[in-house]
C-alpha cells in the first residue's frame, strides 16, 4: 500500500469514526436507571430512543456503531449491519428499553408513558415488541410510543408485570423528555360544544371527557385512561336516534400526537349518542381535533332496505345455499347461517346461538359502507335483531340469538355509507375515585 493511499484511508476511517461518534452523541441522553424490588427482581431502564432509525441497544458497541453510518458506506465497506427496527410511517416512535432478572409471565412487561397530571399512554399496536434475553440471560424487551406528553419537562415511566395493568404495578422510573420542545401552540378551542355536519347529518359533542374506564371498580390506576364522548344528533333538522357514533377515526394535537380510537364500544342513552375508546387518549391539557364516524342503524329508505325470506338455519344434511339480493348498485349476499350452538338456557325463552354471515360488494377507498341488520324475526316469531359482529367491512358476520325450536330466519338488511364528522374540543377530566394509589 503507498503512502497516499494509506493516507486517505486514515483519513477516511477517523472521519466515519467521528460520524459514528457524532451520531451517537446527538441522541436524546437520559439517566440509565436501576432498581431492586422488594422480591428480588432487578429492573433495569437501558436506553430510550426515538427517530425512525433506531437500534438494538443489546448489539455488541462495534455493530451499533457501524449502524449508525451512513447505508451507502456500510454496503461498500461490507460492514456488518446493526439491528435496526422496522418502524412504519409517520411520526417516529419513542422506543423504551429495559432489562429484568424475571421473564414476565406474558412474555413481556406493561409500560405507559405519562407526566404529573397522568397524561399517560401505552405502546403502539404496529410496532412488534423487541424481546429475548442478554448474554447474561437477562430478560429484554423494547416498546415503542406515538402518544406522548411532549410539553411536560419530565416524564413518568410505569412499568407492571403483564401487558394488562390491572393492579400489577411494579416501579415508576423518572426520567427528563428527551424529545425537541413542540414548536406550536396549542389550537384554540372556543366553544366547548361544537357542532358539525355532513349533508343533512349533524352533530353536536356534548360530552369529552378523560378518567377512569367504566366499571372499573376500586382499580383506578392513573395509568388507566378512557376518554368519554356524548353527542346530540340531528338529521334534517329533526333529532335522531337512527344514527350512532361509531368509532372516532382519528385524533390529533398541535404537538403532533396522533392516535384513534381503537375500540367499538357506542350506543345511546337518554336520547345521547356515546362512543368510548382506551387507545390511546391524548394528554389532556390541550385541545384534540377529532375526526369521528358515525354510522347509520335505522331509518332506511325502502330501497336501501334487501329483505331475505325464510333463510334456512344450516344442517349437517342440508348444506347452505347463498342466497343473493341488490340494493341500488350494490349486491347483498346471505352466504351462511350457521347450525345453531349452545342451549341459553337463562333466557325467556331459552335461545341458542348461530352466526348470519353476510357479504357485499359495496367497498370504497374512501368512505366505509357498513352492513347492517335492520330486522331479523325467527320461524317462531321471535325478534333476534342484533347487530354483534366479526369480519370485515365487506363480510360480516352477525350473532344472532334464536328460539331453540327456530328453523329458520326472516331478515331485512341495509348497506349504507358512514359520515365522517371533524370537532375540535378541549378534553375535560373525570375526578379519580384515588389520585394518588
Amino acid at each position: 500500500m503507498n503512502r497516499r493511499a494509506w493516507i486517505f484511508g486514515s483519513l477516511l476511517l477517523i472521519g466515519l469514526t467521528g460520524y459514528a461518534a457524532w451520531s451517537a452523541l446527538k441522541r436524546p441522553r437520559y439517566p440509565a436507571q436501576s432498581v431492586t424490588l422488594t422480591n428480588g427482581m432487578v429492573l433495569r431502564l437501558v436506553s430510550v430512543q426515538h427517530g425512525s432509525r433506531q437500534f438494538d441497544p443489546f448489539d455488541p458497541l462495534w455493530k451499533q456503531w457501524a449502524g449508525r453510518l451512513p447505508k451507502k458506506i456500510v454496503e461498500k465497506l461490507k460492514l456488518p449491519t446493526a439491528t435496526t427496527l422496522n418502524l412504519p410511517t409517520g411520526e417516529p416512535p419513542l422506543g423504551l428499553w429495559l432489562t429484568s432478572s424475571t421473564i414476565p409471565a406474558q412474555g413481556k412487561y406493561g409500560i405507559r408513558i405519562g407526566d404529573d397530571l397522568n397524561n399517560f399512554s401505552g405502546p403502539v399496536s404496529n410496532i412488534p415488541v423487541g424481546k429475548g434475553l442478554t448474554p447474561d440471560k437477562l430478560h429484554y424487551e423494547g416498546q415503542f410510543f406515538q402518544v406522548l406528553p411532549r410539553r411536560s419537562r419530565e416524564w413518568r415511566v410505569r412499568i407492571y408485570d403483564n401487558p394488562y395493568l390491572q393492579e400489577n404495578f411494579l416501579h415508576e422510573f423518572r426520567i427528563p423528555n428527551p424529545l425537541p420542545p413542540p414548536t406550536d401552540p396549542p389550537w384554540s378551542a372556543p366553544d366547548p360544544h361544537p357542532t358539525a355536519s355532513n349533508g343533512d347529518l349533524e352533530a353536536t359533542l356534548t360530552e369529552l371527557v378523560v378518567g377512569p374506564p367504566e366499571g372499573a371498580g376500586t382499580h383506578n390506576d392513573p395509568a388507566d385512561r378512557q376518554a368519554r364522548l356524548a353527542f346530540t344528533v340531528h338529521q334534517g333538522g329533526q333529532p335522531t336516534t337512527n344514527w350512532v357514533s361509531y368509532h372516532v377515526e382519528r385524533i390529533d394535537d398541535a404537538t403532533g400526537n396522533t392516535s384513534d380510537g381503537n375500540n367499538w364500544n357506542h350506543g345511546w342513552r337518554s336520547n345521547i349518542a356515546y362512543v368510548h375508546f382506551s387507545h390511546w387518549p391524548l394528554p389532556t391539557v390541550e385541545p384534540w381535533k377529532l375526526t369521528v364516524e358515525f354510522c347509520q342503524r335505522g331509518g332506511f329508505a325502502e330501497d336501501e332496505v334487501a329483505r331475505f325470506l325464510r333463510v334456512p338455519i344450516e344442517s349437517s344434511d342440508a348444506p347452505f345455499k347463498p342466497m343473493t339480493n341488490r340494493l341500488r348498485q350494490h349486491s347483498v349476499v346471505v352466504h351462511r347461517l350457521s347450525p345453531a350452538r349452545w342451549n341459553n338456557s337463562r333466557a325467556n325463552p331459552p335461545r341458542r346461538n348461530l352466526e348470519l354471515e353476510l357479504h357485499t360488494d359495496a367497498t370504497d377507498p374512501t368512505n366505509r359502507w357498513h352492513l347492517t341488520v335492520v330486522r331479523a324475526v325467527d320461524s317462531t316469531g321471535l325478534d333476534v335483531t342484533s347487530n354483534s359482529w366479526s369480519g370485515s367491512d365487506d363480510k360480516r358476520s352477525f350473532s344472532l340469538h334464536v328460539a331453540t325450536n327456530a328453523t329458520h330466519i326472516d331478515v331485512a338488511v341495509a348497506v349504507a355509507p358512514s359520515r365522517r364528522l371533524q370537532f375540535l374540543a378541549q378534553p375535560t377530566v373525570a375526578t379519580p375515585r384515588n389520585p394518588n394509589p
